[in-house]
């Protein structure tokens, strides 16, 4: 039987058109030119992107065209934008972009002599659009954060909407907008009204507070974007309530230069009294923050909407035995962040090192106004702040003191 079968498939064999012959290799097709547009207008450049086997490819001189900053060593090509850079070899599927590996569909090659790229390569590159019309054999490219920036400098709300409908970030218009100091607000409503969460990735919230921008804030509340319960806790251990009152140093990022590196913003007591009404709590870190920058008027808002005079901290002050030298530590970058301290002892601690007025006051606000539990104090801190009531004239300070044991 085996041998019947086998002469069977002998003669099938012998059939001609029965064999199966070997496929031929797929001759590459001719590249055919792209018709360019960057930024909604036609770019004549040369050499041109090029469509080959279906793919298009794009050489450098579109990046360039782009403003993108590419190096290009031998076969070797980096674009940088923003903080990861893309590196690609010729002839290699493999990239490395946004610091992960990253597999294309196709390699970048040569063509004509010219180093290209697959246009897949700028889906990695941050802030970039990409719209492509095969029957049209056209390929528009955007570069959104500069044309965003721009509507939202004269602000036409109308061309920003139409950027987001593009396909543009709305995030980018709801960021730039933050950093203005004057925003749009018709403009921020069209970003929030299409952004699904301003809390993450980026924390938009956060950077109204920051900013001081209190119709944004107000806005991002009412809009339901963003509660007390769903606002994640900040890295730096204040409230949003303490942030708001809080001074900061920022540093900002603008495609067209048109605001400055950095900007500090004042502390707020709208901000702050805003989240109060909604609902958002003070932590003692707040309280905390106060004193060690001497800020009584933060201190005195704190303390009357709610603040525990009595509360702790992770110990962030340390005075030596001398207390002629005090260390100051941030949030996160304790000694020994198991250990905690009283408010009240802080308050010493900073006072004693340095009795100024603004320290001075704020401690009396502690004690006198707030009714601050003083046995937290040794006998000899006690003593040490009974001695500087006296000195300032602080009687009713100097009273309760006495109250509390001082001598």
């Amino acid at each position: 039987m085996k041998r019947t079968f086998l002469l069977f498939l002998t003669v099938l064999l012998l059939i001609p058109g029965f064999a199966t012959a070997a496929p031929a290799k797929k001759e590459s097709q001719k590249p055919e030119p792209v018709v360019l547009f960057i930024n909604g207008k036609k770019t004549e450049i040369n050499p041109k992107p090029l469509l080959q086997n279906d793919v298009v490819y794009i050489p450098l001189s579109v990046l360039r065209q782009m403003k993108l900053p590419i190096k290009l060593d031998n076969k070797r090509l980096t674009i940088k934008k923003d903080y990861y850079p893309i590196v690609l070899s010729l002839g290699s599927k493999i990239i490395k972009a946004n610091d992960e590996v990253v597999r294309l569909s196709h390699p970048a090659t040569t063509i004509n002599g010219q180093f290209y790229i697959p246009i897949e390569v700028l889906d990695h590159v941050s802030g970039l659009g990409i719209v492509w019309n095969k029957d049209k054999v056209e390929l528009k490219l955007y570069d959104w954060i500069p044309l965003v920036e721009d509507a939202v400098d004269k602000e036409d709300a109308e061309e920003v909407k139409e950027l987001i409908r593009l396909g543009a970030n709305p995030s980018f218009a709801l960021m730039y907008s933050i950093q203005n100091e004057t925003p749009n607000i018709e403009i921020v409503n069209i970003a929030l009204d299409v952004i699904d969460n301003i809390l993450e990735p980026a924390n938009y919230f956060d950077a109204a507070v920051k900013y001081k921008q209190t119709e944004i804030v107000r806005l991002m509340l009412e809009k339901g974007k963003v509660t007390k319960e769903s606002a994640p806790k900040l890295e730096h251990g204040l409230s949003y309530i303490g942030s708001a009152l809080g001074k900061w140093n920022l540093q900002q990022e603008s495609a067209t230069a048109r605001i400055p590196p950095e900007v500090t913003t004042p502390p707020s007591g709208e901000v702050a009294q805003l989240l109060y009404e909604h609902g958002f709590e003070i932590v003692p870190l707040d309280v905390y923050e106060a004193l060690a920058s001497r800020n009584t008027q933060n201190l005195e808002w704190l303390l009357s909407h709610g603040a525990d005079p009595n509360g702790e901290t992770v110990k962030l002050v340390y005075l030596d035995d001398t207390e002629k030298n005090i260390y100051f530590h941030a949030y996160g970058f304790e000694r020994d962040p198991q250990r905690k301290q009283k408010l009240i002892v802080s308050a010493y601690e900073i006072t004693s090192w340095n009795p100024s007025l603004e320290n001075m006051q704020n401690l009396n606000l502690l004690i006198v106004n707030y009714k601050t539990n003083l046995d937290p104090l040794t006998q000899a801190q006690k003593d040490r702040l009974l001695e500087l009531a006296l000195s300032n004239t602080m009687q009713e300070l100097a009273n309760v003191l006495r109250e509390a044991g001082a001598k």
